[in-house]
């Protein structure tokens, strides 16, 4: 279709894609270093977006309030440590979707992509070859007792896998988009999946369904051709599901000898459960707590005493809520609506429930903010999708 700029003369936009980029490999490879190379990338990506805000009101009220809502949630915290920690995810998620949400971004993010595609291409075949690796090698699976065996790869955990191997596979299809369909390529996508399901990260199979769904979608003009492609699809993964541990995982949440909850709880993790104990004491916190929030640690002690685990809501609004309050969830609200309204500038209503599911599902059943890597895989989508929208421009003129 156009022209791919090979220059090297990088903007900070160009920086910005390729650290995004970058994020895939670092994850995917994060248990081999002794430092956080994730934190030191993010860090740089929020910096760079940081600098590339216009400065106007909205982006300094903005500013404001993340410095108040540091300020307020190191006043509450009782654990610094955890509490800066997930407040930067938040701050880090607020300032991109505020960037994300400025339509005129979108042809900048536009100019980086053709810019670095030769470079996000390596970065697709080099992310490959690490999940092949890490596919094959015994010691990337780990046991868990009464569960089964999930591949953890070289990353920190199974969900930090098949979010990575959703920003993986969404780089791919954007560096695929403007080409013809390729079967060796849609056969990588379903690898992408077969991955997935030895991860047992359940909430994550939806978005590499929708992903490949629009690979088909995009690359396959006949409607018949479409739909049988679609079948056979459909087809391969039940098979493979119903060998994976993603399907262990179900039939143990079901069989759980300990599990005194219902059918719900079950589904998803006993998450019900909790979301329900986390709200009841948000609608007990007071006037002042319910508009502010806890601080960003509290959900960990009031989980912690309530059903022994440690652990954060699992859910983006009511980890939200909990954490920054009422205007905290506002705000996050608030830029992601903005966020989806100049998507669905781009596409047809197929599209735009595509969009809602890939966001909405994994925020309500497990985290979108907090998994910078599922995350940044929706950045990559949304580029894919934009880059169709100038495809489809450059057609009708």
């Amino acid at each position: 279709m156009a022209f791919y700029n090979t220059k090297f003369n990088f903007n900070k936009y160009d920086v910005i894609v390729l650290l995004i980029g970058l994020y895939s490999f670092t994850t995917l490879t994060q248990s081999l270093y002794p430092v956080s190379a994730n934190r030191i990338v993010v860090a740089c990506i929020a910096v760079l977006m940081l600098v590339s805000k216009s400065k106007k009101k909205s982006d300094l009220l903005l500013f404001l309030y993340l410095a108040l809502a540091l300020f307020s949630s190191i006043i509450l915290a009782q654990n610094f440590r955890s509490n800066l920690s997930d407040f930067i995810y938040f701050a880090v998620a607020i300032i991109q979707l505020s960037c994300f949400s400025g339509l005129g971004n979108w042809e900048n993010f536009y100019n980086a992509y053709k810019k670095l595609y030769f470079l996000l291409n390596k970065i697709v075949f080099i992310d490959l070859i690490v999940i092949i690796a890490a596919f094959f090698c015994p010691t990337s699976y780990v046991q868990h007792w009464g569960e089964g065996v999930y591949l953890y790869g070289f990353t920190e955990s199974a969900h930090a896998m098949a979010s990575s191997c959703c920003l993986s596979m969404s780089m791919m299809m954007l560096t695929l988009i403007e080409r013809k369909f390729s079967l060796f390529y849609f056969a990588l996508f379903g690898f992408y999946g077969i991955v997935v399901l030895k991860t047992g990260a359940r909430v994550f199979i939806i978005p590499v369904a929708i992903l490949l769904y629009y690979y088909i979608q995009q690359k396959i003009a006949n409607k018949k051709i479409q739909l049988g492609v679609y079948i056979m699809t459909a087809a391969a993964f039940i098979i493979f599901f119903i060998n994976s541990s993603m399907m262990q995982k179900f039939i143990y949440a079901f069989n759980d000898p300990y599990n005194n909850y219902s059918i719900l709880a079950s589904l998803t993790s006993r998450r019900s459960a909790f979301w329900l104990i986390d709200l009841k004491d948000f609608i007990a916190s007071g006037i002042t707590k319910m508009f502010i929030g806890h601080g960003f640690d509290y959900i960990y002690a009031l989980n912690l005493k309530m059903i022994g685990m440690e652990i954060w809501a699992h859910n983006d609004f009511i980890n939200i809520l909990i954490a920054a309050g009422l205007l905290g969830l506002f705000i996050y609200i608030f830029y992601l609506l903005k966020v989806m309204r100049v998507a669905f500038k781009w596409n047809s209503r197929i599209n735009k429930i595509l969009i809602l599911i890939y966001v909405m599902f994994p925020a309500l059943m497990n985290g979108f903010y907090p998994y910078y890597h599922y995350f940044s895989s929706f950045f990559f989508f949304m580029l894919t999708m934009y880059v169709h929208y100038k495809e489809r421009l450059w057609k009708t003129n």
